[in-house]
């Protein structure tokens, strides 16, 4: 079974919001820039073999412009190896970009931009306070994106406009003989982009007709946003 918690702040924000999902209890603003913190870990029972990771992201999101853009800092245990990518994905061209080392890939992007609400169908759980002041709802739903294993865990903080601000987000899918565990944290989460030209490719990425077909363009990140970040 796959099974996500997130949670999401309700604070006062104003500008531009996602409307897609017409059933949604809220949704992420349009645009935003946000830090995330991902650690997670995979566990094979038929090898007995277990690997730990360590990611730092940095998030931005358009939902006017349908793109999406990160720079990621990942570190894989027990081996030490640490990967540095940035990973632009452009909706109205259905294309990914991934840049490392320099060198400029591109792959098709097999779905379209995610709804990011909190579905209608999740369940409320309950509420919490965060510092003393912050209050916050737990979500739950699941079959997310059409995977009938999984489910998903939310604790959000909601405006009186119905707009999201995710703190955590919780990942667990288990899917025999590996067992995957991640987890999320969202920080600085704030509306609008702080500098768009993070969603243009460098000049040295090949023209987009020479982009190569891949199931696995919507790559790392993908574990993170299974839940919140795709269609519900």
């Amino acid at each position: 079974m796959f099974r996500p918690i997130l949670v999401i702040l309700h604070i006062g924000l104003s500008g531009p919001f996602l409307t897609t999902a017409s059933d949604a209890r809220c949704c992420m603003p349009d645009i935003w820039d946000g830090v995330l913190v991902e650690t997670g870990g995979t566990y094979n029972h038929n090898k007995d073999l277990a690997k730990v990771y360590e990611s730092n992201i940095m998030m931005s999101s358009d939902a006017t412009n349908k793109r999406q853009a990160w720079t990621e800092t990942v570190n894989v245990q027990p081996s030490g190896a640490t990967t540095k990518l940035k990973i632009i994905k452009d909706f109205k061209e259905m294309l990914q970009y991934t840049i490392t080392d320099g060198k400029c890939t591109i792959a098709k992007l097999a779905t379209p931009f995610p709804g990011m609400c909190i579905p209608g169908k999740s369940s409320h759980l309950g509420n919490s306070v965060v510092g003393g002041r912050i209050a916050t709802d737990i979500w739950w739903w699941s079959d997310v994106a059409g995977q009938k294993n999984t489910s998903v865990r939310v604790s959000a903080t909601t405006t009186a406009i119905d707009v999201c601000v995710p703190l955590t987000e919780v990942i667990t899918t288990v899917a025999l003989p590996v067992t995957t565990l991640t987890f999320l944290s969202y920080y600085n989460v704030t509306l609008g982009n702080r500098d768009p030209s993070v969603y243009l490719p460098p000049k040295y990425c090949p023209p987009p007709s020479q982009y190569q077909y891949s199931s696995k363009a919507e790559s790392r990140l993908v574990s993170a946003m299974t839940s919140f970040f795709r269609d519900n």
